[in-house]
């Protein structure tokens, strides 16, 4: 299984690789998201390469993107075709850091993939939003596996300078790491 710390590690480096690229197009959000996800040389192929994963950097049933092994993929799938039995790392991608990341989260936490990311970017860590964010988890019946494995991990870019802080999410608030 990926933990949080190996996937924000292989996301800062691959960033890092690129960081030229991220901060030309940072306001360009049609630009910006095609460096990270929806083409076969975006970031989330780089991540997964660095964890030893497939990427599907794509919509899949509406979630962003997916990292997998060939172990998530339903045997006996025709060549070609994307059937997943579960999923190594489900990934959105939010341009936006406010309420709306809501969304993001929920989908996340129906989907059961071994490790949640959500990245988004905000200039300042806002404690208001997190603890609105962490009150989504908390009360699911999932919420004591995500808090023990550490498998939900929220990404907050900022770009002056580039940077990246992982949290994950724990029962009593968010873990910096």
């Amino acid at each position: 299984m990926i933990k949080s710390f190996d996937f924000l590690q292989a996301w800062r480096t691959a960033a890092s690789n690129r960081s030229a690229q991220l901060l030309s197009s940072w306001t360009d959000y049609k630009l910006y998201t095609s460096l990270i996800l929806n083409n076969p040389t975006c970031l989330l192929v780089d991540v997964g390469n660095a964890l030893g994963l497939e990427a599907y950097p794509r919509d899949y049933y509406a979630v962003d993107g997916l990292l997998y092994s060939q172990q998530d993929f339903v045997p006996g799938c025709p060549k070609g075709q994307f059937w997943f039995r579960s999923l190594s790392v489900a990934f959105e991608h939010e341009n936006t850091f406010n309420r709306n990341v809501f969304q993001e989260i929920a989908h996340l936490l129906i989907l059961r993939a071994r490790l949640s990311v959500v990245v988004t970017y905000t200039p300042i860590y806002d404690q208001k939003l997190m603890n609105y964010f962490h009150s989504i988890i908390q009360p699911c019946h999932h919420a004591s596996e995500l808090d023990l494995n550490e498998s939900f991990l929220m990404i907050l870019g900022r770009r002056d300078p580039l940077e990246w802080d992982g949290y994950v999410y724990k029962k009593e608030g968010w873990k910096k790491l």
